[in-house]
């Protein structure tokens, strides 16, 4: 999704298994997402993964504020550190 609605109205559809949020997307942050996600009920339990450009230390602390445990920095290793950590929390559930 590009968007906060676009986001909205794709997981109407189904809960994701995982989701990988940006820390800024559009005019909102990473966190504001995940929480409009999850004050719907369209979250559930599933395990959140931010991308971070920059050390913002608002964002950082709305991260935790939503209980995002996972904080990659960009540019973001795919082949290494991202699919391990995919691997690691997709073979959770």
């Amino acid at each position: 999704a590009r968007t906060l609605v676009q986001a909205l109205d794709q997981s109407k559809k189904c809960i994701p298994d995982l989701l990988i949020v940006d820390q800024q997307l559009g005019p909102h942050s990473g966190p504001e997402i995940v929480n409009k996600l999850r004050e719907r009920g369209q979250l559930g339990l599933s395990p959140v993964v931010l991308l971070q450009g920059d050390k913002d230390v608002k964002v950082l602390l709305a991260a935790k504020a939503e209980k995002i445990k996972h904080i990659l920095s960009k540019p973001v290793d795919f082949d290494g550190e991202l699919r391990g950590l995919l691997e690691q929390l997709l073979s959770l559930r």
